[in-house]
């Protein structure tokens, strides 16, 4: 059990902690794939009536979940936001001083970040979660809010998670997937608002050439693109949890260590790393 104060969460064997966002992005991109082959065996149809071309390429992700495939849209954004705020706090508490699985998180700095990512994850989850369940046929408004948060939520994330890893580079300057993982990061980062701001940029452009322009089906394009995207940064976090160093002297903790002096800590704890 993961245990946070008086709270008990499910928990796993540490060496099948990678799993978990595997498990995330499988619900995501199965949802997504899912919706697409139904649309299609179903003749493709245009739900934005207004717009008449916008079926030739793709009609809106929220389109096809106001459908009767709203059952799976609710599905899959609640298993893979589960999975994924799990693999979250499954890594806070592998790299705690406590469990010592992964290179262990150090000054109070770094643990902050690690309660933030879970607290910016979590409400990303809960916002995609709301985008499916009020169809944005009948709450427009709030479907669009809540989309427009998770869309934020998810970009403060990935800064403060990139921040966090090349911290960890520069303190551990021996285990070189910290730098690699941010740097990653850091593309996946930008290609994504590269994506969101040609969906947006041809949603708008569109509107000022009318409900026949065909950049509504481009804007649909950008916008499965994004969603598939999001689904890349699932594998490098799985990689995060399955990486570890194999130098023991990285996991034991001495009282004159710097978190130690940070955190108070006159006898920090003992014994073996548990697998």
């Amino acid at each position: 059990m993961i245990k946070i104060g008086a709270f008990n969460s499910p928990n796993v064997r540490p060496r099948w902690a990678f799993i978990l966002p595997l498990l995330s992005v499988a619900a995501w991109w199965g949802m997504l794939i899912a919706m697409i082959v139904c649309w299609v065996a179903q003749g493709r149809p245009n739900y934005e009536q207004d717009h008449i071309y916008m079926a030739h390429l793709i009609v809106y992700l929220s389109n096809v979940g106001a459908t009767n495939l709203q059952g799976l849209f609710i599905a899959g954004t609640a298993t893979m936001g589960f999975f994924f705020v799990w693999a979250v706090i499954e890594e806070a508490y592998l790299r705690s001083r406590r469990k010592r699985y992964l290179l262990p998180r150090f000054r109070r700095t770094v643990t902050a970040l690690h309660v933030v990512c879970i607290i910016l994850i979590f409400l990303s989850s809960l916002s995609i979660f709301f985008v499916s369940c009020f169809k944005d046929t009948q709450y427009d408004t709030v479907h669009l809010t809540f989309v427009g948060i998770f869309i934020v939520l998810d970009l403060l994330w990935a800064i403060c998670n990139i921040s966090l890893y090349f911290i960890y580079a520069k303190h551990y300057t021996h285990f070189k997937w910290f730098k690699w993982s941010a740097w990653l990061k850091l593309v996946w980062l930008i290609i994504g608002i590269a994506l969101a701001i040609g969906y947006v940029a041809c949603m708008r452009i569109a509107s000022r050439h009318g409900d026949a322009s065909r950049l509504w089906g481009v804007s649909g394009v950008f916008e499965w693109a994004l969603c598939f995207w999001f689904g890349v940064i699932m594998f490098l976090f799985s990689v995060d949890l399955g990486l570890r160093s194999k130098a023991d002297s990285d996991y034991q903790t001495d009282s004159s260590s710097e978190w130690d002096k940070e955190n108070n800590t006159q006898t920090p704890p003992q014994g073996d790393v548990h697998y």
